[in-house]
């Protein structure tokens, strides 16, 4: 390992698998790396970060034993610990050749540490079986706008606590929306009007002119594919992009043009949330007025109070009631009118009388 200065004609070396910006005290970084001691020697596993090093300087981080190789390696800028299948070489009187190994039991550790055996034996490969969370805490981002970029050192206004599972809603000028993992070399363009931590559960109110039929229209949505950039106006040479609301339930109002001859449209303020019900990203939208209009103002959003979702654990039971679920063979069997019958005389028979002589009485 070595870090160096960027240059145009740098030799570094051969078989390069890492190439990166180095952060000088990057506490969130984690390296997750497997390899193998000598040709012939064990196998060993580590996690290790690293906050500080000498430029130029190459360090070891094996055992330093010759012809060791590495055999798996991995950057995790938030720390992530993933899952990976080990396989093993037939040899001699190896039965288990194949077995998980989950970096989240590993400390981690120096760059230094030797780290923990994985396996004695001949590995063939190792694959990746799952990828993994982050194991750090969540981490506080800021967006500095003097410089269009991201930091984690209170420069500009705060965005939120990050955790690996977090992106960011980007949204231009353009009606271009999309979502991005919060990377601090992100780079940002001049027409973003838009920049928050996203909410999937969140839907995104857009008012726009559409060029075709030169009229203004509305329309609700929620982000379904967070790895596509997509486009919320119609391509309409004209169409452009007047409002967008990332609020629960924003409010408008709109503000008429006076017509010749008579008086000005009193202004409207209109809940979007019961104007048009949320929709698919590539729909047209409701029609919001066919009046001329010389404002569209947003006003204070109603105020939204999140549903608390009770966990199945935690629900009370007030009442346990057993119910008898008849059998199937009696539910399909149905009585035929002679049974009935013969049922209903038996319930209605009467023994007769006898007489002293053992005989039946008629009457």
């Amino acid at each position: 390992m070595m870090v160096t200065k960027v240059g145009a004609k740098t030799f570094i070396g051969k078989d390069i698998i890492h190439v990166a910006v180095f952060k000088k005290k990057d506490t969130r970084t984690i390296y997750n790396m497997i390899y193998r001691d000598g040709a012939r020697g064990a196998s060993y596993v580590k996690r290790f970060s690293v906050t500080s090093i000498t430029r130029d300087k190459a360090y070891d981080l094996t055992k330093g034993t010759k012809s060791t190789k590495v055999i798996y390696f991995t950057a995790n800028p938030n720390g992530e610990a993933e899952l990976v299948t080990v396989l093993l070489r037939q040899t001699g009187s190896i039965k288990k050749l194949k077995f998980d190994l989950d970096f989240t039991d590993m400390i981690v550790k120096g760059r230094g540490s030797r780290g923990n055996i994985v396996t004695k034996y001949s590995v063939k490969r190792i694959e990746l079986k799952e990828k993994g969370l982050s194991t750090l805490k969540p981490r506080k981002i800021w967006f500095d706008e003097t410089v269009q970029r991201l930091n984690v050192d209170q420069r500009g206004e705060l965005l939120g606590d990050f955790t690996s599972e977090d992106r960011l809603l980007i949204i231009d000028q353009n009606g271009i929306v999309k979502t991005v993992v919060p990377e601090i070399t992100l780079h940002f363009n001049d027409a973003m009007i838009v920049l928050e931590k996203w909410d999937p559960k969140k839907p995104i109110s857009v008012i726009y002119w559409e060029g075709e039929k030169e009229l203004f229209y509305v329309k609700r949505f929620l982000i379904e594919n967070p790895d596509k950039e997509e486009k919320v106006i119609s391509d309409h040479s004209k169409s452009y992009l007047e409002t967008v609301f990332t609020d629960y339930r924003p409010v408008v109002e709109l503000v008429f043009a006076k017509k010749r001859g008579k008086e000005r449209q009193e202004n409207t303020e209109i809940k979007l949330e019961n104007f048009i019900s949320i929709k698919g990203i590539s729909a047209l939208g409701n029609q919001l007025t066919k009046n001329k209009l010389i404002e569209i103002n947003p006003k204070e959003p109603l105020l939204y109070e999140p549903i608390e979702e009770t966990p199945l654990e935690e629900l009370e039971v007030i009442e346990e009631i057993n119910v008898i679920v008849p059998d199937k063979k009696d539910q399909n069997t149905i009585a035929s009118p002679e049974d009935s019958s013969d049922s209903l005389k038996k319930d209605n028979f009467v023994d007769p009388e006898i007489d002293d002589e053992g005989q039946t009485l008629l009457f």
